[in-house]
């Protein structure tokens, strides 16, 4: 295990460009017995690149790293304590990097600041912090892992956070550089809400998010990707990109600007209502937008339990078709389409309200699922199997019910079946 230390830590200086070759281990202890009773006292004292060994105890005080990179290292985020109830964070470090592991911050009261960078990156294993964690102006990010955050912040401009199994309340990424590509990526990870600002995007695989909120005014930097993720509420509009891949949703609403991006939903299941609908943003060659709108659909082996609204505009002229097909509607769905939108090999409970003219290799029947309300696998004698436009199944999950073979189905559908 100490080896393993070692040579992360090693590795992180490596990536800041410290030289870790001269860099001191320094022991702090507030109960004694150790180079310092403080934290602070022995950030005082460490030189650029030093670790500290913080041992188990409450430390009740503020610590300001500056511009030393250094490495904390407690004996546990349980028994290693920081706790600050005054003005300002708990922990500060500034524009030269910082990597804790095994410490939990306690800030008094938790919606105040605990961790403060200032720019550059920092990396956070195994941690526990109550409060407020924000920072990463201009080129910073934050590398976590294994770790509690209440409230995550990062107002960046050019380097993409990572955060891997950990648990988070509140994230809101936000960028202040245009085309820097200022965003996350979280990979098994709990979010509470996902909150976007304007230049900022994320990409999520295997996480259990509550609500995504996409917000993006004209901005087509802003966007959400999700891989097999489940997701209690998508709420975007505006201007966002949004791509979906075998995840459980549970509402879906999506209403995009006519000059504005892309959306793509692929092998999902969404139990709640779902309302794609492009907003009428009033666009013309004259006022400097494109002549003709851009964005574009791809609604392909979905399963839509809830209600389904599908619209385009009545000023739809996009150069390329928009694609809705092999999915299943188990309720009432309604589709507008002047024209741009190929509505084929689709699966329908009840008979749609639709605009035009519905196409022959459209199904008007019982999916039969396995159960209408627990299991939308369908079941052997279900007409959506081998219906779909590539010879498959129509919708997002398999068939066969009963006990589900763990080999044949993806962890996105077992998601879907099981969500607890």
């Amino acid at each position: 295990m100490k080896k393993a230390l070692l040579i992360s830590v090693a590795t992180w200086f490596t990536l800041l460009g410290s030289q870790a070759s001269f860099a001191h281990t320094l022991t702090v202890n507030c109960q004694g017995g150790a180079d310092f009773d403080h934290i602070q006292a022995a950030v005082d004292f460490a030189d650029k690149g030093d670790t500290l060994l913080i041992a188990a105890c409450v430390y009740e005080e503020q610590v300001s790293i500056g511009e030393k990179a250094l490495v904390l290292i407690g004996g546990g985020k349980e028994v290693t304590v920081l706790t600050w109830s005054g003005t300002g964070s708990a922990l500060y470090s500034g524009d030269a990097g910082l990597f804790i592991k095994g410490l939990g911050i306690q800030r008094n009261p938790p919606t105040s600041e605990a961790l403060v960078w200032h720019d550059y990156s920092i990396r956070v294993e195994e941690c526990f912090i109550d409060g407020r964690v924000r920072g990463g102006y201009y080129h910073g990010s934050i590398n976590a892992q294994k770790s509690y955050v209440r409230e995550l912040f990062v107002i960046g401009g050019q380097t993409i956070s990572e955060i891997s199994d950990c648990e988070l309340s509140l994230v809101q990424i936000s960028g202040i550089i245009f085309e820097a590509g200022n965003g996350l990526q979280s990979t098994g990870c709990h979010i509470g809400v996902l909150q976007f600002g304007s230049l900022a995007g994320a990409a999520s695989l295997r996480d259990s998010i509550g609500c995504v909120y996409l917000n993006g005014g004209l901005d087509v930097y802003n966007g959400f990707g999700a891989t097999e993720s489940t997701i209690d509420t998508v709420h975007a509009s505006e201007s966002p990109t949004l791509d979906l891949h075998g995840c459980r949703v549970g509402t879906l609403s999506y209403g995009v600007w006519e000059y504005g991006p892309n959306l793509s939903i692929q092998e999902c299941v969404v139990l709640g209502n779902c309302v794609i609908e492009p907003q009428h943003y009033p666009y013309s060659a004259s006022n400097g937008a494109s002549s003709q709108p851009d964005n574009e659909y791809l609604i392909e082996h979905n399963t839509f339990v809830g209600s389904c609204t599908i619209d385009e505009p009545s000023t739809w002229q996009a150069p390329t078709t928009n694609l809705v097909r092999s999915n299943i509607f188990a309720g009432p769905t309604v589709i507008s389409a002047v024209q741009g939108l190929s509505l084929t090999y689709n699966c329908f409970a009840s008979a749609p309200e639709f605009s035009g003219k519905l196409d022959e290799s459209n199904l008007l029947t019982n999916p039969q699922f396995c159960d209408p309300i627990l299991d939308f696998r369908l079941n052997q004698s279900s007409p959506c199997l081998g219906a779909a436009h590539d010879g498959g199944n129509i919708g997002a999950l398999g068939v066969g019910c009963g006990k589900v073979k763990v080999k044949e189905v993806s962890w996105g559908k077992l998601k879907t079946l099981f969500p607890h």
